[in-house]
């Protein structure tokens, strides 16, 4: 699984800065970050919902995980126009 909580922050700082450093200054900016990552893995978890398992539990068909990850980055990779 991707690290998303690092890609948001990376693509906040160079898409959103004004955002990305009001968040710093008021301290939170973890807190956000960690908030994304929740929402980020819940897509993924409601979009893979129905897909066949490993015994592990984890998904079986990795190209459906990757996209799966890929479509709910998407959505919270955008940010409001500064």
């Amino acid at each position: 699984m991707m690290d998303f909580q690092t890609r948001y922050l990376n693509e906040m700082r160079d898409r959103a800065p004004a955002m990305f450093n009001e968040l710093c200054r008021s301290g939170q900016i973890d807190a956000h970050a960690t908030e994304k990552e929740r929402e980020f893995l819940s897509l993924v978890r409601l979009a893979v919902k129905g897909e066949p398992r490993l015994p592990n539990g984890a998904v079986r068909n990795d190209n459906a995980l990757r996209s799966a990850e890929e479509v709910a980055a998407a959505q919270l990779l955008e940010f409001p126009r500064e």
